[in-house]
């Protein structure tokens, strides 16, 4: 830049910049230049930060944060990078001495921050000593927002636990691995399907990934899809062990039951999370770069009403940020049309039926209470 612009030096033209030189010129000249101009952006007014920790395997951690203000430049809010701060120890008390020191270093008063965002870590959102809480004791109002995409994530895999049957789980992992690392097997399968399906390719088996947002959404959509043909490639192999137990999940058509009624509720979350936030593309979503908090706290409500409805007795007033669920739980609830539809052909007894619809409700129940934990609590 500075050779395009000064083409009339002799100096600057046989000037060579290299990292050394560059680096320096980042630390001494254009940070301290762009760290001042923050600080006069951001005033002695109101403001908020995003933290989060670095997850990489260097031995260095560091704590990563994101300020939110109202710029007095821009006369609007305003997310800008702050500092990616180096940790001594990660641990609550290391997590909050790094940000004091932070908000020291660029002169903001610390009496002055509005809230906090992070993710679900019990490092940061511990009732007793999460750094939220510690933090509290110098700000009493302080507001905590959890991370929305970790807590439906959480909802969905963690809280879930004794209520999906590990079967199911096994199940989802296990048909991804059988076919992940074998071409004939691939091959054989796409040959029963396209004869079962007059010559149409099956889609992909895909990997429930507990890393990415909800994609069990996507490896139960695909198998419910293929169960039928699944079952029967499973039952031809049965000689294996593994597709001998696979097999046996499949020819339960309880477990067809449960994964009827998961995949409505799985879209929906998967529909709140991740979707991207396009202009011209209908929905919503909580990973869009321009998102409206207003709109976003609306679609989280009625995500959580449209579950509290599957399992509650009919009410004409329904709050589902307050209400308790488990004292006006529908005996008998509609739980979707595949699951439903599935019940009937199976012909169970009513012992059978109860226990599988309370387990149903026992779940949606779960991932209701979790999903209340996102909303932040004003003081």
């Amino acid at each position: 830049m500075m050779k395009k612009v000064g083409v009339d030096s002799d100096g600057i033209r046989i000037m060579h910049l290299h990292r050394t030189k560059c680096s320096y010129i980042i630390k001494n000249c254009l940070s301290p230049h762009f760290k001042h101009d923050l600080k006069q952006d951001i005033g002695s007014g109101k403001f908020s930060l995003l933290l989060d920790e670095s997850t990489d395997i260097s031995i260095t951690k560091y704590l990563g944060l994101v300020i939110i203000y109202y710029s007095l430049k821009a006369k609007k809010i305003t997310t800008s990078f702050l500092k990616l701060a180096p940790l001594t120890e990660c641990t609550a008390d290391g997590i909050v001495s790094a940000l004091k020191d932070t908000l020291i270093e660029f002169g903001l008063d610390c009496k002055n921050m509005s809230g906090i965002g992070t993710d679900n870590a019990s490092v940061m959102t511990g009732i007793n000593n999460g750094v939220h809480a510690k933090l509290k004791t110098d700000i009493p109002g302080l507001v905590l927002a959890r991370c929305v995409c970790h807590s439906i994530q959480l909802a969905v895999s963690h809280d879930s636990e004794g209520t999906i049957p590990r079967n199911l789980e096994f199940m989802i992992s296990e048909t991804y691995n059988w076919f992940s690392q074998s071409s004939t097997r691939q091959a054989e399968y796409r040959e029963l399907y396209k004869t079962i399906n007059e010559g149409h390719d099956p889609l992909k088996i895909v990997r429930a990934c507990q890393t990415r947002w909800l994609s069990i959404h996507s490896a139960v959509e695909r198998i419910l899809k293929q169960w039928c043909e699944l079952k029967t490639h499973f039952e031809i192999s049965s000689r294996n062990y593994t597709a001998e137990l696979l097999y046996r999940i499949y020819r339960d058509d309880i477990n067809l039951a449960l994964i009827s009624f998961l995949c409505p509720i799985l879209e929906e979350l998967q529909r709140v999370n991740a979707r991207i936030g396009i202009i011209g593309l209908k929905g919503f979503t909580f990973q869009a770069n321009n998102a409206d908090p207003c709109k976003l706290f609306k679609d989280l409500t009625t995500l959580l009403r449209f579950l509290v409805a599957k399992i509650i007795i009919p009410r004409p007033q329904v709050n589902p940020l307050t209400i308790n669920v488990e004292n006006y739980l529908d005996p008998k609830p509609y739980l979707g049309y595949g699951f439903e539809k599935k019940i009937r052909e199976m012909s169970l007894i009513n012992e059978q039926t109860v226990k599988l619809e309370n387990r149903s409700r026992v779940l949606t129940a779960t991932i209701v209470r979790k999903l209340r934990y996102t909303i932040p609590k004003c003081q």
